[in-house]
Formats: C-alpha cells, structure tokens, sequence
C-alpha cells in the first residue's frame, strides 16, 4: 500500500509520470474527476464540486455560489477520506499540506523550468508563445493565491515534499520510476492503524464544519471532535434552542455519524 500525493504547476504535462506510477503500483489517481465522485459517494451535493480546482476565493464564490470555507471543508473531507485508506495517489488540491502530518503519505513535487511550460502548452493549446506565457501566469496567480488563501503557506516551500523532480531534465518515466522505488521502500509503505483512524475522524469532523456552514450556522461558536466509532461531540454555543435542535440534527444526519453528545449551551445576556 502506498499513498502519494504529487503537486504540479500548469504546464508541466506531470500527469502523464503520475498515471505511469498508479498503473505501476496498482493504485486509484484522484484527479479532478475521481475526487468528485469521491464527494458524491460521501453523500455531497455534486453540485457544489463543480471545478475542483485550485483558484481564489472570488474564483469559488463565482463558481460554487457559496462561501469559499465550506469548498474548504468539503476538499479536505475528501482527501482525509483517501488517506484513511491508506493507498492511492492524489494530484494537487493541497494534498501535500493537508497530509503533511501524515506519515503514511509521500509527498512528491514535480516540476519543469518555465520554458518548458510555455513550450508544452503551446504544442497542446496550438497557441502562440504569447498566450501560453498568459496562461501559466494566470495559472500560477491562482495557484498561489489559493495556497495563501487557504493554508498561508507557500506552494514551493520545499519542506512539504519528500521527493522533488525536474520532470524536464529526467523525463516522465524516470521521474515514475524514482516515485515507484522510493513508495516501495519499507519507510513509505509502514502505516500504522492510529494513523489511518486520526484521518478517519479528520474526514469526518471536516465534512460535519461544511454541512454547518452551509445552514448558516457559525462554525467559530460550535465545535466538532468526533471520537472513536463514529461518537461525535458538539460543544459550543447556540443563539437559540431551536438553532441548537437544528446542529444536532445536522450532525446526526451525516453519513458514518452513530451517536451525537450535545455539550451546545443557549446564549443569553447572563452569557455575554
């Protein structure tokens, strides 16, 4: 078992070294496509994953119609769920952060010099070298503003990966050859079970914070801690009982949850 996340920038045609390496090892690729029907298998409205992409929060709102935190959620709903099951490979969407406490994952960056990029989208855009440079800029302008958005963090900061390739130098079979040797070692493929069931519950709590934000409900008063088999906890505040009613009722209502412990409390002056 191996799980491998790979981040990539526009232009580096790195899927193709990516699909080299799951049908090496057997394993499921999450593309864009797959962790949408991850999303839908998890009871999530198809409808608000359309484009699952790495953009800008004005760029989520436009597209998703809603706030850019629950996308958030729902994003980190789905990879928590794959990590959970300790395989596979997941392309960009954050994974290596995301997972970057996950000892079970490798991280992997693949890369090419900008020229490459522009040459590489030009052949498969069949546009000028003018429009491949606009592309890539705007792609990289929403690259990083989704990471500082998301995660203040930044996407070439090489402490978030294990194994960084140049894609332009090696080639994409050398560069699937090296990921394939480094996931077979005996470092990579040891995983423990308390790591897998700390993603299970992280899947969990993140898909619970979305369904709340989605009903309006604050998630800066109400707190999510899901604990072992599927028992959750909700402690925080509600404006009334009948706000109260309606977490508890939204909790209970997510798939894998089996029992809810209600710690909410009603705001009222003497809370203030």
């Amino acid at each position: 078992m191996a799980l491998i996340t790979i981040s990539k920038e526009y232009g580096t045609g790195s899927k193709q070294a990516a699909r080299m390496v799951a049908e090496e090892l057997g394993l499921e690729l999450y593309s864009d496509k797959k962790l949408i029907e991850t999303a839908i298998e998890m009871n999530i409205d198809a409808d608000d994953l359309l484009g699952l992409r790495q953009k800008s929060p004005g760029f989520f709102e436009r597209l998703l119609g809603k706030n850019p935190e629950v996308y958030n959620d729902v994003l980190q709903a789905v990879v928590y769920k794959i990590a959970r099951q300790g395989s596979g490979i997941i392309i960009g969407h954050g994974s290596q952060i995301l997972l970057k406490d996950f000892s079970c994952a490798l991280h992997v960056r693949l890369f090419s010099p900008h020229e490459a990029r522009v040459k590489h989208v030009m052949e498969k855009k069949k546009i000028s070298e003018e429009g491949a440079e606009r592309i890539i800029r705007i792609k990289d302008e929403e690259l990083k503003g989704f990471f500082k958005f998301s995660y203040h963090m930044d996407f070439n900061d090489p402490k978030l990966y294990d194994l960084i390739l140049n894609t332009e130098k090696i080639g994409y079979a050398q560069a699937a050859k090296q990921i394939v040797s480094l996931a077979q070692s005996e470092e990579i493929k040891a995983c423990s079970l308390s790591a897998l069931k700390t993603m299970n519950r992280r899947s969990l709590e993140r898909l619970i914070h979305a369904r709340l934000i989605e009903h309006d409900i604050s998630a800066r008063t109400v707190f999510i801690s899901v604990k072992e088999q599927g028992i959750v906890a909700v402690d925080g505040m509600a404006l009334s009982d009948e706000e109260r009613q309606m977490i508890i009722q939204i909790v209970k209502s997510t798939p894998e949850v089996s029992d809810v412990e209600d710690n909410i409390f009603i705001q009222t002056d003497e809370t203030l």
